[in-house]
């Protein structure tokens, strides 16, 4: 970040030094007032000239633009002056650094030992001005004088990884190599060896953190190899070390002389006359190295001994001990007694130390580790636990105990290393606190230095068994006990041995919450915390057991997916959700946590989808649940042949009987199987009967089977129409309060009744449907007035916001809605198979089941699946003769219909079944932009643009995956065989990336490599060299730009035997429409799309959709609207609708691009109002449906701009360049021209305040891409919005430009950038122009240093011809139509378009 600190000027020979120690502040003399006070300077240590005459009128032609405009209070120009007549001036005292003559390695930098201080060059990043200045001398003889002061970074790879090198107190020149003064380096402690290993040395820098940087010596000189500098995500993802001291430096601090002697001569100081004895200890055998720093000793008995490595004192080590000055702690302590105070003494501790500096600084890193954790007053042992099996999930095969000497509290954490033992024991601190002492037993790792390190910073003792005494560790008992119980858990509960870590961690967290006798009945959590332990969550389920958990909404691709999942149930979400959250083993062997589970029972609400055939319909045959001792002699089988519901199972089903003719209607419940036998041959399905018993056993009542399975029948069917969350549509009443010897006490205080949406209705505890839907129990406990009553009070937070609420229940009911009928360009999409029959059947034609059989067909072609015969499934569904090593899994059918009424189908898998892989799952798809450049780049160029879809894409590469399928009746004879998966089918995990793969593979070989800004552009160089041909591919489907695109077609069917569809000219590709105008100019054309969305629109409404000039109203603001919220068909309708009308932005229509994204907002809760306001949308696209981008590759002529020339030397921003990517390839082809608008709409939403940002890039006089969005921070002024926007579409355009370089394509050397805010464009124009307000600083320096570097040319445009405004606001068709109508509704030249109120029907042809 650039800060604005004043710079030197003109006359002035002030500079800042280094040392600040006195400043007055007055006016200097030599200061010329007419002369503006610019921006910060980096002034280059060669001198200049000062602004010449030509700036000055600059500065005076802005003078007179404020001189003829009536500034309103608060005007930004007002609030920022040009002039101002006095500048603050500081005094200093003078610092030289000095360097050595050096010929430094261009890409190294120089480790000096003759320098005394250290000197950064241009390549490494500027943190911190210190707002002082430096000279230096002694490169190349001569003298550079004042450099800023600054806080520098640079990035290193050493031993530990990469880091981030922070370098306090460095002169910044700016060009050149860095170079650092290995004394400088040192005065922060870092061990600087710069001698060479050949005499001795080690050549390299260690840090304080043990940080290693080798030393290279080249030419004699030491060097070390910096990374780079290091970005914004840089600093963000590595270390930051210090490697100077953040102190002013000064370089007499390293100054020493050797004391002088009576008559001794200084080299006698020099030399060992010792040599028989070892000089690391003295006469008394004690250690030299130890220095006894002097300290005040204010409590305990044993002497305290400080090491300093940085001096030698030869004496014995002494320790002053002497109380402290109680009357002075006093006021500390409140004025409390002295016996108090120390009485307290002895019962505290006192680790925290503060370092006094009359210099007070910002640290960066705690002072005092020791204070920042709590204290856990008991010793800890620790032990290493070994399994022979990796783990499920992390494949760990070792784990780390611990266990509370006092407590008896246990933990465990993974190892997947014994080095990470550092991890385990920080995870144990951060979780329980600071032990008083660790116990373990010598392992080398326990007592590694960085545990030392960790262990003495926290001031935690150590104790260490002997070797072959781990009797001496607490931990080897605890744990012999735990390990015990860990294995007796798994024999009785069947678990694997690969769960044998859940397994441990189960025990550790039960054994926490068990009474232990040792605690004198309590547990040890009780004797760790002092608190009564809940153990609610303890008495629901056992290790291991199999157990059914929901499926996220999100997560369900089809409604006949199912809305639950197996499981086994392994542990607790000890940090996750409240205290009934659960820790989940799926079957694909991942964890999770959820806390909607329930026992996966034998009974009757048993999950039979997920234990039944897994085919995608089923078995071939029905296991017989009842068999008769005729049944083999029967001729006619099937009628014995029961439904895949076991009648033993129906018993404790229940469904909603038929209403009485009282109008009640009671729920009934299935009590037993009655077989009634009538004949000597009975009919099983005729005879068998059930009792029912109704209204709880006040009455029972016999039904046959047949009238039983309607019902029930019935019953799914109601569930599948109505399938939600929320199973009750309202509270009608409540009981309560009630205690516990109440007969209707269900375990809370109240029962509320509830409507059930089955009709019945029922009395509920309210603490589980408070869980459940809080927010409708608030409704009804504000309308019955019950929100100050016990038991009703915890719902006052939602009736605070009462409309949120509603929404909330509303939205929710949406969520979990069942998916409605789907259409797509006019026809009815079936949901699978059966209905898809249905249809056929239904309208007559057999289009859907040819759709399938031709899906089938090709991928039999493919040799998609291999047939190993017939499979042979159990009565759970179990396919017993399953190929050993694969997993099955299912498929199903997704349908869809094209543009031109084709009706299609492919077969996906259902690859969620298969296990997560690390590698990349996904291919890759071209964004809209880069295809509309490719598609321009063909008309430049004058190339031929094809289209083409490759058949079946995936199927043309080899899965890796084991897995296979038990067909079903879609795959007609082979039914219930078992196929194994070889190629990559669609929905298979891996499939994306497979074809990605064969794609790659493809496309190198004929010659095309992938674009670095979007790999899913391919470009190869023209067989003559003059221009670049692309093949744009988004998944399957291929845009061809080149020369002689059927050459490529014909390569691809016939050496890579490609099945290619709709090769030819490109006509339609991914929604939109491709042809000529009369004067041959390319057409992006969407009104096929249009139509489709207004058939859906009539089919919906019942009415074509009225025409509008406009997307809405001017000056609009959808946000304060209070009409009535939707109902739930118009919420669905409006999602669907906002995406109709993203994707139309997308295609090209950025004139509702403001519109959409203003509505877009309101999609979890929309109102009545907002309905209205997408219809109008709807009937203003279709009044403008002719509306298209057309593909001008005319350069504009910008002749009449005047091109600005500043020096910009003198400012921050030097001798700054456009930055061009060094690895992209040589530009082929014609030049363009970017052009871009940029707008601001300040206080858009006036709810938030916020404004909103609009850009428009064209590329010569194309229209290529644009962007309207919300900015996200909240301006008071429309100088902020805008110069905010200026900065976002700067990046965008530096983006731009890199995307058109890496396609290969010649860009000129100026973008221009037009907007309409005269303020800004000033500000971002003139090297002169000062910024006060600091929050706009980044916004500020991003468009200046652009347009400094000569690559952006920012001009004045009017507002009333910026055609930002179209993406900015909710504007007026009068205001608008002429520039709309030459960017989207004009065909041949716009040069003559006229303002025009109206659009005529003359105009519309056109």
């Amino acid at each position: 970040m650039v800060f604005g600190y004043n710079a030197k000027k003109k006359g002035t020979s002030s500079i800042r030094k280094a040392n600040v120690h006195d400043s007055d502040t007055h006016h200097d003399a030599t200061t010329d007032s007419n002369t503006s006070d610019g921006p910060p300077l980096d002034e280059s240590p060669i001198s200049h000239q000062v602004a010449d005459d030509t700036d000055r009128r600059i500065i005076n032609l802005l003078s007179s633009y404020d001189a003829k405009e009536d500034h309103s209070p608060g005007d930004i120009r007002d609030v920022l002056p040009i002039h101002q007549a006095s500048r603050r001036q500081v005094h200093h005292h003078h610092v030289t650094y000095k360097f050595s003559k050096v010929n430094a390695c261009p890409s190294l930098h120089l480790v000096d030992r003759g320098a005394n201080g250290g000197l950064a060059g241009d390549d490494m990043r500027v943190l911190h001005k210190t707002g002082r200045k430096v000279d230096i001398s002694g490169i190349d003889n001569h003298e550079v004088n004042n450099l800023d002061i600054v806080t520098c970074a640079s990035m290193f790879d050493t031993n530990k990884g990469r880091i981030i090198g922070i370098f306090h107190e460095y002169a910044f020149l700016g060009k050149g190599r860095s170079i650092h003064s290995s004394g400088q380096l040192e005065w922060m402690g870092l061990k600087v060896d710069e001698q060479s290993v050949l005499v001795g040395g080690r050549q390299r820098i260690e840090t304080l953190q043990n940080h290693i940087i080798p030393i290279s010596i080249k030419g004699g000189l030491a060097y070390i190899q910096p990374v780079g500098k290091p970005s914004d995500q840089d600093m963000d993802d590595y270390p930051h070390v210090f490697f100077t001291n953040p102190a002013d430096w000064d370089p007499a601090l390293l100054d020493y002389d050797f004391p002088a002697t009576d008559g001794q001569p200084v080299w006698d100081q020099l030399m060992d006359d010792r040599p028989y004895e070892d000089p690391r200890f003295d006469d008394f055998g004690d250690f030299t190295g130890r220095v006894v720093a002097t300290l005040d000793i204010l409590t305990g008995d044993t002497p305290y001994t400080f090491y300093n490595s940085s001096r030698r004192d030869s004496g014995s080590p002494t320790t002053t001990r002497r109380d402290p000055d109680w009357m002075s702690l006093r006021p500390c302590f409140g004025w409390t007694s002295i016996q108090h105070i120390k009485d307290t003494y002895k019962i505290t501790t006192r680790f925290g130390t503060v370092p006094y500096n009359n210099l007070m600084r910002k640290h960066y890193k705690s002072r005092n580790p020791v204070l920042n954790i709590p204290r856990h007053s008991e010793p800890v042992a620790t032990d290493t636990i070994y399994s022979d099996t990796p783990a499920v999930c992390s494949g760990v095969k070792s784990a780390q105990f611990f266990a509370g000497r006092t407590t008896l509290v246990c933990d465990v954490y993974p190892l997947q290393r014994d080095k990470q033992f550092i991890n385990a024991l920080e995870d144990i601190i951060r979780k329980r606190g600071a032990m008083e002492s660790l116990i373990s037993d010598r392992a080398q790792v326990l007592i590694s230095k960085k545990v030392d390190d960790l262990l003495r910073s926290l001031l935690i003792k150590v104790f260490n068994s002997e070797p072959h005494h781990q009797h001496q560790n607490f931990a080897e008992n605890m744990l012999g006990t735990t390990l015990e119980w860990t294995n007796r858990i798994m024999n009785f509960s069947g678990a694997r041995a690969c769960m044998w870590l859940l397994a441990l961690q189960y025990v550790v967290y039960l054994r926490n919450y068990l009474a232990s006798p040792a605690l004198d009945g309590q547990c040890p959590l009780f004797a760790l915390t002092g608190q009564t332990q809940d153990i609610s969550h303890l008495t629901h389920f056992h290790f291991n057991q199999p157990v059914y958990y929901r499926i996220d909404d999100e997560a369900r691709s089809f409604p006949s997916s199912g809305t639950e999942l197996p499981g086994h149930w392994v542990g607790f979400g000890e940090h996750v959700g409240d205290l009934m959250t659960w820790k989940i083993l799926t079957a694909d062997d991942d964890i999770i946590y959820r806390s909607a589970v329930r026992p996966a029972s034998s009974g009757f609400d048993k999950n039979r989808r997920l234990e039944s055939v897994e085919g995608e319909v089923g078995s071939s045959s029905l296991p017989v649940f009842v068999k008769s001792r005729h049944l083999d002699s029967c001729s006619d089988q099937s009628k014995f042949v029961m439904p895949t519901i076991n009648f033993e199972d129906l018993v404790g089903r229940t469904f909603l009987m038929p209403p009485k003719e009282n109008g009640e209607r009671h729920r009934a419940h299935v009590v037993r199987p009655l077989i009634e036998t009538s004949s000597e041959e009975p009919n099983l399905i005729q005879d068998l009967k059930f009792i029912l018993d109704i209204r709880n056993g006040m009455s029972e009542e016999i039904i046959t089977y047949n009238e039983l399975m309607d019902y029930i029948q019935k019953e799914e069917d109601r569930t599948l129409d109505h399938e939600q969350l929320f199973k009750f549509t309202r509270i009608i009443g409540h009981q309560g309060p009630l205690n516990q010897d109440d007969p209707h006490y269900k375990g809370s205080s109240y029962n509320v009744l509830v409507e059930w949406d089955t009709g019945e209705t029922t009395y509920e505890p309210l603490s589980i449907i408070a869980r459940d839907d809080p927010e409708t129990c608030a409704v009804y406990a504000k309308e019955n007035n019950l929100l100050d009553e016990r038991g009703w009070r915890r719902f006052k937070r939602f009736v605070k916001t009462h409309k949120r609420t509603i929404r909330n229940i509303k939205r929710n009911k949406i969520k979990h809605s069942h998916h409605n009928i789907k259409y797509m360009f006019g026809y009815q999409i079936p949901r699978d198979y059966e209905e898809a029959m249905e249809l056929d059947r239904k309208n007559g034609n057999t289009k859907w089941k040819e759709a399938i059989d031709l899906e089938l067909k090709q991928i039999d072609d493919y040799q998609t699946f291999k047939d190993v015969g017939k499979a042979e499934i159990n009565t759970k569904g179990q396919v017993m003769n399953a190929p050993e090593g694969y997993k099955k899994i299912r498929v199903h059918l997704v349908f869809a219909v094209k543009h031109d009424g084709r009706h299609k189908a492919r077969l996906v898998a259902d690859g969620h079944l298969t296990r997560n892989t690390i590698e990349g799952a996904y291919s890759g798809v071209v964004s809209l932009r880069s295809l509309r450049i490719v598609m321009f780049l063909s008309e430049l160029n004058t190339l031929q643009l094809w289209g083409a879809d490759i058949g079946n894409a995936y199927l043309e590469a080899y899965t890796e995956e084991k897995i296979f399928i038990v067909a079903g009746p879609a795959f007609g004879d082979r039914k219930g065989h078992i196929l194994i998966i070889s190629k990559a089918l669609y929905g298979l995990r891996t499939s994306g990336a497979r074809w990605h793969d064969r794609l790659f593979d493809v496309m190198r070989d004929m010659g095309f490599s992938p674009s670095k800004n979007d790999p899913d552009i391919w470009m190869r160089l023209s067989k003559d060299g003059e221009v670049y041909e692309y093949i744009a591919v988004y998944v399957d489907d291929l845009a061809i730009v080149a020369k002689d695109p059927a050459e490529i077609c014909q390569i691809l069917k016939d050496k890579f035997k490609f099945k290619l569809k709709g090769d030819g000219p490109l006509e339609y590709h991914l929604g939109c429409g491709y042809w000529r105008d009369p004067d041959g100019t390319l057409v992006a054309d969407p009104k096929k799309y249009i139509e489709k969305m207004m058939e859906w629109y009539e089919q919906e409404f019942g009415e074509k959709p009225r025409k509008f000039k406009t997307p809405l109203e001017p000056g609009d603001h959808p946000e304060i609207d209070e009409s009535p919220e939707c109902s739930e068909e118009n919420q669905s309708r409006y999602l669907t609708m906002i995406g109709q009308l993203q994707w139309l932005v997308a295609l090209g229509r950025f004139d509702i691009f403001c519109a959409t994204m203003t509505m877009s907002k309101f999609r979890p809760a929309p109102k009545e109002g907002h309905m209205s306001r997408l219809k109008r949308m709807y009937g203003y696209v279709l009044e403008t449906r002719i509306a298209a981008i057309r593909f001008r590759t005319t350069e504009p002529n910008y002749d009449d701009i005047e091109i600005p020339q500043h020096d910009w030397m003198r400012t921050v921003y030097g001798n700054v360049k456009e930055i061009i990517p060094e690895d992209a390839p040589e530009p082929e082809g014609k030049p363009v021209v970017p052009t871009s608008y940029v707008d601001a709409n300040l206080y858009h939403d006036i709810v938030t305040g916020k404004a909103v940002t609009a850009v428009l890039h064209l590329i010569n006089q194309t229209p290529i891409d644009w962007y309207s969005k919300k900015q996200s921070t909240v301006e008071t002024a429309t100088f902020g919005s805008e110069f905010s926007a200026a900065r976002t579409a700067t990046d965008q355009i530096v983006d731009l430009r890199n995307t058109l370089r890496y396609l290969g394509v010649p860009v000129r050397e100026r973008s221009y950038l037009f907007g309409d805010n005269k303020s800004v464009v000033t500000n971002a124009t003139i090297p002169t122009s000062v910024l006060s307000k600091r929050h706009h600083a980044l916004s500020y320096h991003r468009a200046r240093e652009a347009v400094a570097s000569g690559f952006l040319l920012f001009w004045w445009i009017d507002g009333k011809n910026n055609p930002a405004d179209i993406l900015s606001k909710h504007w007026t068709f009068v205001s608008i139509f002429p520039m709309l109508k030459s960017l989207l509704l004009w065909r041949g030249e716009t040069k003559d378009i006229k303002d025009a109120p109206t659009v005529s029907n003359k105009d519309k042809a056109n």
